[in-house]
Protein backbone atom coordinates (compact mmCIF):
# COMPACT_ATOMS: atom_id res chain seq x y z
CA UNK A 1 0.00 0.00 0.00
CA UNK A 2 1.16 3.49 -0.78
CA UNK A 3 1.41 5.98 2.03
CA UNK A 4 -0.93 8.97 1.88
CA UNK A 5 1.76 11.32 0.58
CA UNK A 6 3.02 8.83 -2.01
CA UNK A 7 -0.51 8.14 -3.19
CA UNK A 8 -1.21 11.83 -3.50
CA UNK A 9 2.04 12.39 -5.41
CA UNK A 10 1.08 9.65 -7.86
CA UNK A 11 -2.40 11.10 -8.25
CA UNK A 12 -1.06 14.60 -8.86
CA UNK A 13 1.08 13.26 -11.70
CA UNK A 14 -1.63 11.12 -13.34
CA UNK A 15 -4.98 12.86 -12.86
CA UNK A 16 -6.33 14.76 -15.85
CA UNK A 17 -9.33 16.91 -16.67
CA UNK A 18 -11.61 16.03 -19.61
CA UNK A 19 -14.73 18.09 -20.27
CA UNK A 20 -14.65 19.27 -16.67
CA UNK A 21 -14.52 15.75 -15.21
CA UNK A 22 -11.55 14.22 -13.38
CA UNK A 23 -9.93 10.94 -14.42
CA UNK A 24 -6.97 8.91 -13.19
CA UNK A 25 -5.86 7.02 -16.30
CA UNK A 26 -2.78 5.42 -14.77
CA UNK A 27 -4.43 1.93 -14.65
CA UNK A 28 -5.26 2.27 -18.36
CA UNK A 29 -1.65 2.66 -19.50
CA UNK A 30 -1.03 -0.99 -20.38
CA UNK A 31 -4.20 -1.35 -22.43
CA UNK A 32 -4.34 2.08 -24.07
CA UNK A 33 -4.32 1.41 -27.86
CA UNK A 34 -2.08 4.42 -28.47
CA UNK A 35 0.48 3.33 -25.91
CA UNK A 36 1.69 4.61 -22.57
CA UNK A 37 3.66 7.57 -23.94
CA UNK A 38 0.64 9.05 -25.70
CA UNK A 39 -1.59 8.62 -22.65
CA UNK A 40 0.92 10.33 -20.36
CA UNK A 41 0.63 13.55 -22.39
CA UNK A 42 -2.77 14.09 -20.76
CA UNK A 43 -1.55 13.75 -17.18
CA UNK A 44 -1.65 16.78 -14.90
CA UNK A 45 -3.51 19.04 -17.31
CA UNK A 46 -6.85 19.98 -18.81
CA UNK A 47 -6.53 17.59 -21.75
CA UNK A 48 -9.95 18.21 -23.31
CA UNK A 49 -8.73 19.66 -26.60
CA UNK A 50 -5.84 17.20 -26.81
CA UNK A 51 -8.28 14.33 -26.26
CA UNK A 52 -10.68 15.61 -28.91
CA UNK A 53 -7.97 16.28 -31.49
CA UNK A 54 -6.58 12.75 -31.12
CA UNK A 55 -9.94 10.92 -31.01
CA UNK A 56 -11.75 12.92 -33.68
CA UNK A 57 -12.82 9.78 -35.59
CA UNK A 58 -13.16 7.33 -32.70
CA UNK A 59 -16.44 5.74 -31.67
CA UNK A 60 -17.92 8.12 -29.09
CA UNK A 61 -19.84 5.50 -27.18
CA UNK A 62 -16.76 3.33 -26.80
CA UNK A 63 -14.71 6.28 -25.53
CA UNK A 64 -17.32 7.18 -22.93
CA UNK A 65 -17.53 3.57 -21.69
CA UNK A 66 -13.76 3.40 -21.26
CA UNK A 67 -13.53 6.76 -19.50
CA UNK A 68 -16.33 5.83 -17.10
CA UNK A 69 -14.07 3.16 -15.56
CA UNK A 70 -11.49 5.76 -14.51
CA UNK A 71 -13.69 8.69 -13.51
CA UNK A 72 -12.98 10.27 -10.12
CA UNK A 73 -15.25 12.25 -7.84
CA UNK A 74 -13.99 15.71 -6.96
CA UNK A 75 -14.41 15.12 -3.25
CA UNK A 76 -11.86 12.30 -3.55
CA UNK A 77 -9.20 14.62 -4.99
CA UNK A 78 -7.27 17.20 -3.03
CA UNK A 79 -8.03 20.67 -4.49
CA UNK A 80 -4.31 21.29 -5.08
CA UNK A 81 -4.19 18.18 -7.29
CA UNK A 82 -6.98 19.25 -9.65
CA UNK A 83 -5.51 20.50 -12.96
CA UNK A 84 -6.42 24.08 -13.75
CA UNK A 85 -8.99 24.57 -16.48
CA UNK A 86 -7.43 25.57 -19.79
CA UNK A 87 -7.64 29.27 -20.59
CA UNK A 88 -7.78 28.52 -24.31
CA UNK A 89 -11.02 29.47 -26.10
CA UNK A 90 -13.61 26.91 -25.02
CA UNK A 91 -15.67 24.89 -27.46
CA UNK A 92 -18.92 23.00 -27.16
CA UNK A 93 -17.48 19.71 -28.34
CA UNK A 94 -20.89 18.06 -28.15
CA UNK A 95 -22.16 20.44 -30.84
CA UNK A 96 -20.16 19.88 -34.04
CA UNK A 97 -21.08 22.06 -36.97
CA UNK A 98 -22.71 20.50 -40.05
CA UNK A 99 -19.37 20.80 -41.81
CA UNK A 100 -17.64 18.79 -39.06
CA UNK A 101 -20.28 16.08 -39.13
CA UNK A 102 -20.09 15.78 -42.91
CA UNK A 103 -16.30 15.76 -42.86
CA UNK A 104 -16.16 13.01 -40.23
CA UNK A 105 -18.66 10.90 -42.17
CA UNK A 106 -16.68 11.22 -45.40
CA UNK A 107 -13.37 10.41 -43.72
CA UNK A 108 -14.87 7.36 -41.99
CA UNK A 109 -16.38 6.20 -45.29
CA UNK A 110 -12.99 6.57 -46.99
CA UNK A 111 -11.16 4.42 -44.46
CA UNK A 112 -13.95 1.85 -44.29
CA UNK A 113 -13.71 1.42 -48.05
CA UNK A 114 -9.91 1.25 -47.83
CA UNK A 115 -10.14 -1.37 -45.08
CA UNK A 116 -12.50 -3.49 -47.17
CA UNK A 117 -10.26 -3.21 -50.23
CA UNK A 118 -7.10 -4.23 -48.32
CA UNK A 119 -8.77 -6.75 -46.04
CA UNK A 120 -7.61 -5.04 -42.84
CA UNK A 121 -9.27 -3.28 -39.92
CA UNK A 122 -10.38 0.33 -40.24
CA UNK A 123 -7.75 1.28 -37.67
CA UNK A 124 -5.00 -0.38 -39.71
CA UNK A 125 -6.30 1.25 -42.88
CA UNK A 126 -5.85 4.69 -41.30
CA UNK A 127 -2.12 4.11 -40.73
CA UNK A 128 0.78 4.05 -43.20
CA UNK A 129 0.07 2.03 -46.34
CA UNK A 130 2.53 -0.51 -47.82
CA UNK A 131 3.47 2.12 -50.41
CA UNK A 132 4.19 4.62 -47.64
CA UNK A 133 6.41 2.08 -45.87
CA UNK A 134 8.30 1.49 -49.13
CA UNK A 135 8.83 5.25 -49.47
CA UNK A 136 10.01 5.43 -45.87
CA UNK A 137 12.51 2.64 -46.53
CA UNK A 138 13.98 4.46 -49.54
CA UNK A 139 14.18 7.81 -47.74
CA UNK A 140 15.79 6.29 -44.64
CA UNK A 141 18.36 4.53 -46.83
CA UNK A 142 19.23 7.85 -48.49
CA UNK A 143 19.39 9.49 -45.07
CA UNK A 144 21.80 6.83 -43.81
CA UNK A 145 23.94 7.14 -46.96
CA UNK A 146 24.18 10.92 -46.65
CA UNK A 147 24.98 10.63 -42.91
CA UNK A 148 27.84 8.26 -43.75
CA UNK A 149 29.10 10.82 -46.27
CA UNK A 150 28.91 13.56 -43.65
CA UNK A 151 30.94 11.55 -41.15
CA UNK A 152 33.46 10.76 -43.87
CA UNK A 153 33.87 14.44 -44.72
CA UNK A 154 32.34 14.34 -48.22
CA UNK A 155 31.36 17.79 -49.49
CA UNK A 156 28.16 16.58 -51.21
CA UNK A 157 26.79 15.51 -47.85
CA UNK A 158 26.55 19.14 -46.67
CA UNK A 159 23.43 19.48 -48.82
CA UNK A 160 22.39 15.84 -49.13
CA UNK A 161 22.25 15.21 -45.37
CA UNK A 162 19.78 17.98 -44.44
CA UNK A 163 17.57 17.40 -47.50
CA UNK A 164 17.47 13.60 -47.24
CA UNK A 165 17.17 13.88 -43.47
CA UNK A 166 14.26 16.29 -43.77
CA UNK A 167 12.44 14.06 -46.27
CA UNK A 168 12.89 10.96 -44.13
CA UNK A 169 12.16 12.73 -40.85
CA UNK A 170 9.02 14.54 -42.01
CA UNK A 171 7.58 11.31 -43.43
CA UNK A 172 8.17 9.33 -40.23
CA UNK A 173 8.43 11.18 -36.96
CA UNK A 174 5.53 13.59 -37.45
CA UNK A 175 3.03 10.78 -38.08
CA UNK A 176 4.63 8.60 -35.42
CA UNK A 177 4.34 11.36 -32.81
CA UNK A 178 0.57 11.34 -33.39
CA UNK A 179 0.37 7.54 -33.21
CA UNK A 180 -0.61 7.63 -36.89
CA UNK A 181 2.27 5.73 -38.46
CA UNK A 182 1.43 2.25 -37.18
CA UNK A 183 -1.09 0.41 -35.01
CA UNK A 184 1.88 -0.59 -32.84
CA UNK A 185 2.81 1.94 -30.11
CA UNK A 186 6.35 0.53 -30.15
CA UNK A 187 6.76 1.26 -33.86
CA UNK A 188 5.41 4.77 -33.33
CA UNK A 189 7.82 5.31 -30.42
CA UNK A 190 10.76 4.20 -32.57
CA UNK A 191 9.57 6.38 -35.45
CA UNK A 192 9.44 9.37 -33.12
CA UNK A 193 13.13 8.90 -32.39
CA UNK A 194 13.97 9.57 -36.04
CA UNK A 195 13.13 13.20 -35.44
CA UNK A 196 16.20 13.69 -33.24
CA UNK A 197 17.63 16.16 -35.77
CA UNK A 198 14.60 18.40 -35.15
CA UNK A 199 13.59 17.68 -31.56
CA UNK A 200 13.58 14.88 -29.01
CA UNK A 201 10.23 13.04 -28.78
CA UNK A 202 9.54 14.53 -25.33
CA UNK A 203 10.15 18.08 -26.62
CA UNK A 204 8.19 17.51 -29.82
CA UNK A 205 5.21 16.16 -27.89
CA UNK A 206 4.97 19.46 -25.99
CA UNK A 207 5.69 21.67 -28.99
CA UNK A 208 3.50 19.96 -31.53
CA UNK A 209 1.07 17.40 -30.12
CA UNK A 210 0.00 19.10 -26.87
CA UNK A 211 0.59 22.68 -28.01
CA UNK A 212 0.13 23.14 -31.74
CA UNK A 213 -2.37 20.46 -32.72
CA UNK A 214 -4.62 20.94 -29.71
CA UNK A 215 -4.56 24.75 -29.88
CA UNK A 216 -3.76 25.66 -33.47
CA UNK A 217 -3.14 29.39 -33.84
CA UNK A 218 -4.29 30.21 -30.31
CA UNK A 219 -2.00 32.90 -28.86
CA UNK A 220 -0.20 31.87 -25.64
CA UNK A 221 -1.12 28.22 -26.25
CA UNK A 222 0.31 27.30 -29.67
CA UNK A 223 4.14 27.51 -29.59
CA UNK A 224 4.19 27.80 -33.38
CA UNK A 225 2.19 31.02 -33.21
CA UNK A 226 4.91 32.78 -31.22
CA UNK A 227 6.63 33.92 -34.43
CA UNK A 228 3.66 35.82 -35.86
CA UNK A 229 3.87 39.05 -33.85
CA UNK A 230 7.63 39.22 -34.31
CA UNK A 231 7.39 39.38 -38.10
CA UNK A 232 4.22 41.44 -38.34
CA UNK A 233 5.74 44.18 -36.20
CA UNK A 234 8.68 44.59 -38.59
CA UNK A 235 8.81 46.55 -41.85
CA UNK A 236 8.51 44.19 -44.83
CA UNK A 237 12.10 44.71 -45.93
CA UNK A 238 13.42 43.96 -42.44
CA UNK A 239 11.34 40.82 -42.15
CA UNK A 240 12.59 39.57 -45.54
CA UNK A 241 16.19 40.05 -44.39
CA UNK A 242 15.83 38.74 -40.87
CA UNK A 243 13.49 35.83 -41.45
CA UNK A 244 15.98 33.54 -43.30
CA UNK A 245 18.66 34.30 -40.70
CA UNK A 246 16.36 33.55 -37.78
CA UNK A 247 15.04 30.41 -39.45
CA UNK A 248 18.62 29.20 -39.99
CA UNK A 249 19.21 29.06 -36.23
CA UNK A 250 15.65 28.28 -35.10
CA UNK A 251 16.28 24.53 -34.85
CA UNK A 252 19.94 24.36 -33.74
CA UNK A 253 19.56 27.11 -31.13
CA UNK A 254 15.82 27.27 -30.47
CA UNK A 255 14.75 23.62 -30.52
CA UNK A 256 18.09 22.00 -29.68
CA UNK A 257 19.28 24.31 -26.89
CA UNK A 258 16.82 26.89 -25.56
CA UNK A 259 13.58 24.87 -25.52
CA UNK A 260 15.05 21.83 -23.70
CA UNK A 261 16.85 24.11 -21.22
CA UNK A 262 13.63 26.01 -20.44
CA UNK A 263 11.71 22.77 -20.06
CA UNK A 264 14.23 21.43 -17.56
CA UNK A 265 14.58 24.64 -15.61
CA UNK A 266 10.98 25.88 -15.56
CA UNK A 267 8.91 22.74 -16.15
CA UNK A 268 7.21 24.54 -19.04
CA UNK A 269 7.75 24.37 -22.79
CA UNK A 270 8.29 27.89 -24.16
CA UNK A 271 6.31 29.20 -21.16
CA UNK A 272 3.12 27.90 -22.83
CA UNK A 273 2.81 24.15 -22.28
CA UNK A 274 3.21 22.57 -18.86
CA UNK A 275 5.75 19.74 -18.93
CA UNK A 276 4.73 16.13 -18.41
CA UNK A 277 6.09 14.94 -15.06
CA UNK A 278 9.28 12.88 -15.24
CA UNK A 279 10.80 10.53 -12.70
CA UNK A 280 14.45 11.21 -11.72
CA UNK A 281 15.53 8.33 -13.95
CA UNK A 282 13.56 9.68 -16.90
CA UNK A 283 15.01 13.13 -16.34
CA UNK A 284 18.55 11.73 -16.29
CA UNK A 285 17.87 9.81 -19.51
CA UNK A 286 16.46 12.96 -21.09
CA UNK A 287 19.56 14.99 -20.20
CA UNK A 288 21.90 12.28 -21.52
CA UNK A 289 20.02 12.09 -24.84
CA UNK A 290 20.05 15.88 -25.11
CA UNK A 291 23.80 16.11 -24.49
CA UNK A 292 24.39 13.21 -26.88
CA UNK A 293 22.56 15.06 -29.65
CA UNK A 294 24.59 18.22 -29.10
CA UNK A 295 27.87 16.31 -29.05
CA UNK A 296 27.03 14.20 -32.10
CA UNK A 297 25.73 17.08 -34.21
CA UNK A 298 27.90 20.01 -33.23
CA UNK A 299 30.97 18.91 -31.25
CA UNK A 300 32.01 15.79 -33.18
CA UNK A 301 33.18 17.66 -36.34
CA UNK A 302 35.72 19.58 -34.24
CA UNK A 303 37.19 16.25 -33.13
CA UNK A 304 37.43 14.92 -36.67
CA UNK A 305 38.32 17.84 -38.94
CA UNK A 306 40.39 21.02 -39.04
CA UNK A 307 38.67 24.01 -37.34
CA UNK A 308 37.37 25.72 -40.50
CA UNK A 309 36.05 22.50 -42.01
CA UNK A 310 34.58 21.50 -38.67
CA UNK A 311 32.68 24.80 -38.44
CA UNK A 312 31.28 24.29 -41.93
CA UNK A 313 30.33 20.67 -41.19
CA UNK A 314 28.56 21.66 -37.97
CA UNK A 315 26.80 24.79 -39.25
CA UNK A 316 25.81 24.28 -42.89
CA UNK A 317 23.67 21.10 -42.64
CA UNK A 318 22.06 22.41 -39.45
CA UNK A 319 21.16 25.73 -41.12
CA UNK A 320 19.75 24.08 -44.27
CA UNK A 321 17.75 21.60 -42.21
CA UNK A 322 16.44 24.39 -39.98
CA UNK A 323 15.34 26.62 -42.86
CA UNK A 324 13.65 23.64 -44.56
CA UNK A 325 11.80 22.72 -41.38
CA UNK A 326 10.70 26.28 -40.63
CA UNK A 327 9.60 26.98 -44.20
CA UNK A 328 7.42 23.87 -44.28
CA UNK A 329 5.91 24.28 -40.82
CA UNK A 330 5.66 28.03 -40.27
CA UNK A 331 4.52 29.63 -43.54
CA UNK A 332 0.83 29.10 -42.77
CA UNK A 333 1.16 31.03 -39.51
CA UNK A 334 2.45 34.11 -41.32
CA UNK A 335 -0.46 34.53 -43.74
CA UNK A 336 -2.63 37.59 -43.01
CA UNK A 337 -5.83 35.53 -42.68
CA UNK A 338 -4.21 33.25 -40.13
CA UNK A 339 -2.54 35.96 -38.09
CA UNK A 340 -5.40 38.44 -38.13
CA UNK A 341 -7.94 35.77 -37.27
CA UNK A 342 -6.00 34.69 -34.20
CA UNK A 343 -5.20 38.24 -33.13
CA UNK A 344 -8.84 39.21 -33.33
CA UNK A 345 -9.68 36.45 -30.87
CA UNK A 346 -12.54 35.28 -33.07
CA UNK A 347 -15.31 33.50 -31.22
CA UNK A 348 -15.20 30.72 -33.74
CA UNK A 349 -12.08 29.15 -35.21
CA UNK A 350 -11.01 26.03 -37.03
CA UNK A 351 -8.54 23.50 -35.70
CA UNK A 352 -6.25 23.96 -38.67
CA UNK A 353 -5.12 27.19 -40.37
CA UNK A 354 -6.06 26.17 -43.92
CA UNK A 355 -9.29 27.97 -44.76
CA UNK A 356 -11.13 28.78 -41.56
CA UNK A 357 -13.86 26.16 -41.96
CA UNK A 358 -15.84 25.83 -38.72
CA UNK A 359 -15.54 22.47 -36.99
CA UNK A 360 -17.11 23.34 -33.64
CA UNK A 361 -18.99 26.23 -32.12
CA UNK A 362 -17.43 28.08 -29.23
CA UNK A 363 -19.06 28.59 -25.87
CA UNK A 364 -19.14 32.30 -26.64
CA UNK A 365 -21.04 31.59 -29.83
CA UNK A 366 -23.45 29.35 -27.91
CA UNK A 367 -24.17 32.19 -25.51
CA UNK A 368 -24.83 34.53 -28.42
CA UNK A 369 -27.16 31.98 -30.01
CA UNK A 370 -29.07 31.55 -26.73
CA UNK A 371 -29.53 35.29 -26.46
Amino acid sequence: MLSGEMARERRRDTVCLLHGELYDLKPFERSHPGGQAMLRLAYGRDATELFESVHALADRGMLERVLARYKMEREDVHPADVPRVSSAPAFSWARPTPFASELRAEVRAHFEAEAARRGVSVRAASKATPAKWALIGVLCALYALSAAGWYAGRAWSLVALPLCGSAATFNVFHDASHGALSTSPTVNALGSLLGFSIAAPYNWAHQHVIGHHAHTNVPSHDPDYAHVHRWRSMPTWAACVCLPLIWAVAVPIGLHVLAPARLLLTGSYNYMVDGVAMTPLERAEYVLRWLGLLLLSYAWPFCAFAPVKALVWAAVPAAISSVTFMAITQIAHLTPACAEGAEAGAARRAHEPSDGCLLYTSDAADEEDSV
